[in-house]
């Protein structure tokens, strides 16, 4: 039960760091670690806490349906670079075959601690019509996490969106279990 939208996800591996209370509601944000070769660390808005808190509380290890809401995305075309090797060689650095994933405070004034900037390729993509406007339904690879479902509005991204398409998001993490 949330007053959020909520996005069935796709099924991540975790081990529990953290669960962070909402002072004056009863939901919780939930820093976990990643349970996958890249181990990344991050915290998701846990959709289903009122519900779940005790096994939020009290498990070690998760599996959660993690997914993203994107407010804004653009597919235009990332960097690319060269760079020296230290043997002098010429290595090309292309952003566009890049998945990463950093917290949107790094970018984004404001951002809560849920809020990450990504880039992704885009695996499948649905059409669909929400009271809000038409928008994606995509699976998504992106690398520290793997798989990851994901929803934008239409409106909020930038560029021609099709499968395997390379995506620069911003939005924020959400799960249950």
């Amino acid at each position: 039960m949330t007053a959020f939208p909520v996005l069935k996800g796709t099924e991540v591996e975790f081990a529990v760091e953290n669960v962070l209370e909402w002072r004056k509601w009863p939901e919780a944000d939930v820093s976990e670690i990643v349970l996958n070769e890249h181990s990344p660390a991050v915290v998701f808005y846990a959709t289903d806490y009122i519900e779940r808190k005790e096994a939020y509380l009290n498990s070690e290890k998760l599996h959660v349906k993690l997914a993203f809401f994107a407010y804004t995305g653009a597919a235009e075309e990332l960097k690319q670079e060269t760079a020296k090797l230290p043997d002098g060689k010429d290595v090309v650095i292309d952003l566009n075959e890049a998945e990463i994933l950093l917290p949107a405070s790094v970018s984004v004034q404001g951002a809560f601690i849920d809020d990450y900037v990504m880039t992704v390729h885009v695996l499948e993509l649905e059409e669909v019509e929400t009271p809000c406007g038409d928008g994606y339904v995509m699976l998504l690879s992106n690398e520290p996490i793997g798989k990851l479902r994901a929803f934008a509005l239409k409106e909020n991204l930038k560029g021609e969106i099709e499968k395997g398409t390379s995506l620069k998001l911003a939005g924020w993490l959400e799960g249950g279990l």
